[in-house]
């Protein structure tokens, strides 16, 4: 496939759900109404929209969302995306929490990278930011739990926002560089 500037399709994000625990400042507002489950792509659906992909050249998958751990299938929808023959099956996760028995499973299951957003190390302001009551430090075990269940490199993604989080890109630097060596 080739877009409308004559670039290669290689990836593919799929997005598996709208429902996020989070709601972000910057991404929805806090009384967002989710689209009725019926509406959403099946794991079928995702599954045949990925081999079709992979059929015409897309070499990596990426499960986003929302919060694609929020998914009741999850395990499916990666085990279904890793039978299309696609060997890079990636997902964007908020980190809010995940143990790292399911991590393994998801990893077993063909999801080979992870990428984990964190906006801020400050618990007020992280809660600000992500008006949830979740905490940087619930998101920082889930990248911990990331590694010990075999993810590596797992990524960080912060997304800056003037006047909300523009100082805490050093101290998410930081915590970018102590994890590398865990």
């Amino acid at each position: 496939m080739i877009d409308s500037h004559s670039r290669v399709i290689r990836d593919l994000r799929i997005s598996i759900t709208d429902r996020c625990n989070f709601r972000c400042v910057y991404c929805m507002e806090p009384d967002v109404r989710f689209m009725p489950a019926a509406e959403l792509l099946s794991v079928d659906e995702i599954y045949r929209l990925a081999r079709v992909a992979v059929g015409l050249g897309v070499q990596k998958l990426r499960i986003t969302g929302g919060e694609p751990t929020l998914h009741p299938e999850l395990l499916r929808i990666i085990s279904s995306l890793a039978s299309t023959g696609v060997n890079d099956i990636a997902m964007t996760t908020n980190g809010w929490h995940a143990e790292v028995a399911a991590l393994e499973s998801w990893r077993a299951a063909g999801l080979r990278r992870l990428t984990v957003s964190i906006d801020s190390l400050d618990p007020a302001r992280f809660q600000q930011i992500t008006r949830s009551k979740s905490t940087p430090d619930d998101v920082i075990r889930t990248i911990r739990n990331a590694k010990a269940a075999g993810f590596d490199p797992v990524k960080i993604n912060a997304v800056v926002v003037r006047g909300w989080n523009e100082e805490d890109v050093p101290l998410l630097a930081a915590l970018a560089l102590s994890l590398i060596h865990i």
